[in-house]
């Protein structure tokens, strides 16, 4: 996504930016890691290591009078006990390293987070850690900066904060409560071109709108090149669309309840255009074709539909659970529990998931059922896993449904579902109207966490 976003359709050879990869996620289970191919979660550590290593590797590459430095964070932690630099160390070590490379003049750009725990709220670190100023020049002589780049624009946080946005310019339908920054991108079933030619698995959460305004970013810096990372993070919050007069949940030191605390939605062409304002001179290297801006079209929606429509649905099996299936209101209590004349016989609500552990995880984490589709009008869900989940044994699913304010769970049981046919899952229940947002969530024996997938709603 990023660099599909910081390289468009220039002449050949004007794409100044170049996307490195650096390993923070090494992790495919608890105990077990693999350091060449990476897995599905990493550590604290894995992350501090990770961004000092782009931080040295680019210092020996010549440091910013080489080229500016972005770190695009689309990992997120539960905050509290896990999450603070006060309360663990490898923590601590994730913010000094971001403390450090910022002292260097690099951008940060943080997923805000999505929805984890059902009790938890607020945005996930290291997001949160824009409500923190960017280090002093004592703070950054400390680290061992000796020639500290301080921010020019008057909005100067520790790093920048992104949230994400639903398909028409509403929050996406696995937000978390009260994590929006006063910066925002579109988050919802996006995808890229791999090198292979081939469309990536449809992807919904913050990671995905962090990612855009990295590369919007890195775009805005191959022409405006002599622009601070302060300065371009600037051009592209004002330059976007402020979303319903809404305001941000968290914002930076300083700021207030002024207008700059407004919810913003990323309008890449209008920031470059912004930032080509300030710095004219390497805005002539090419030209940006924008087409009209505006909500998704049917046939772009439908797009979406064939991807699924892609996979053989002859051979599918069909569930129907009926009254297995119910429907509840999930909280942070205990979860209801169902009765029949010789005593409990289970929880008819799918259990809230339990805080999470101090692992680092994508935002959102990789999703078993990356195009899946929930038929409003009929119930039906209709769905096929990604085929790295070939062979996981599905012990646990239900599907969440958002109404408007109002989370309901259905619980599927231990549906089997495989990869080269569509699994057609009847819910047998009427499911409310209208539907803001859906997700699947399905817990593997195999992985230590269950995983999360956005339905696309039909």
């Amino acid at each position: 996504i990023i660099n599909d976003l910081a390289c468009p359709d220039l002449p050949a050879g004007a794409c100044a930016v170049n996307v490195v990869r650096e390993l923070g996620l090494p992790r495919y289970t608890i105990g077990k890691l693999d350091p060449i191919n990476g897995g599905w979660f990493g550590s604290q550590a894995d992350l501090a290591v990770a961004i000092e290593s782009a931080v040295r590797s680019w210092e020996v590459a010549g440091g910013l009078s080489h080229a500016p430095l972005i770190i695009n964070l689309s990992v997120a932690w539960e905050p509290g006990p896990f999450g603070t630099p006060a309360t663990r160390p490898s923590a601590d070590a994730v913010h000094s390293a971001i403390e450090a490379a910022v002292c260097r003049g690099a951008l940060v750009v943080a997923a805000a987070g999505n929805r984890g725990h059902l009790c938890a709220v607020g945005p996930q670190a290291p997001a949160a850690w824009e409500e923190e100023a960017a280090p002093s020049l004592a703070r950054c002589a400390a680290l061992g900066v000796a020639s500290p780049v301080l921010p020019k624009a008057s909005y100067r946080p520790l790093l920048y904060a992104v949230g994400g946005l639903g398909m028409s310019a509403a929050a996406m339908p696995d937000r978390r409560p009260g994590a929006m920054p006063r910066l925002a991108a579109t988050a919802t079933h996006a995808t890229s071109v791999a090198p292979s030619g081939e469309l990536t698995p449809a992807l919904t959460g913050t990671s995905v709108s962090a990612a855009a305004v990295t590369g919007t970013a890195a775009l805005i810096w191959s022409f405006a090149s002599s622009l601070d990372a302060s300065e371009v993070m600037a051009a592209i919050y004002g330059a976007g669309q402020v979303v319903g007069g809404l305001t941000a949940d968290f914002v930076g030191p300083g700021v207030g309840k002024r207008p700059s605390t407004r919810l913003r939605a990323l309008d890449l062409c209008a920031a470059v255009d912004a930032a080509c304002t300030i710095d004219t001179k390497g805005c002539g290297l090419g030209k940006l074709v924008c087409g009209g801006s505006g909500p998704v079209s049917g046939d772009e929606l439908d797009e979406l539909d064939e991807l699924v429509a892609e996979l053989e649905p002859g051979l599918a099996t069909s569930y129907t659970f009926g009254a297995v299936a119910s429907a509840c209101a999930p909280s942070c209590g205990a979860p209801t529990q169902v009765w029949d004349e010789l005593g409990a016989v289970g929880s008819s609500c799918a259990p809230n998931l339990p805080p999470s552990l101090a692992f680092v995880q994508p935002q959102p984490t990789f999703p078993a059922c990356p195009t899946c589709t929930l038929v409003q009008a009929s119930g039906e869900l209709v769905a096929a896993l990604d085929p790295s989940f070939d062979g996981f044994e599905i012990i646990d699913a239900y599907v969440t449904i958002d109404s408007g304010g109002i989370l309901d769970d259905y619980r599927l049981g231990a549906p089997v579902i495989g990869s080269d046919v569509q699994s057609s899952l009847e819910l047998g229940v009427t499911l409310p109207h209208p539907i803001r947002g859906a997700t699947l969530t399905l817990t593997f024996a195999e992985l230590p966490r269950p995983t999360t997938s956005t339905l696309i709603v039909h």
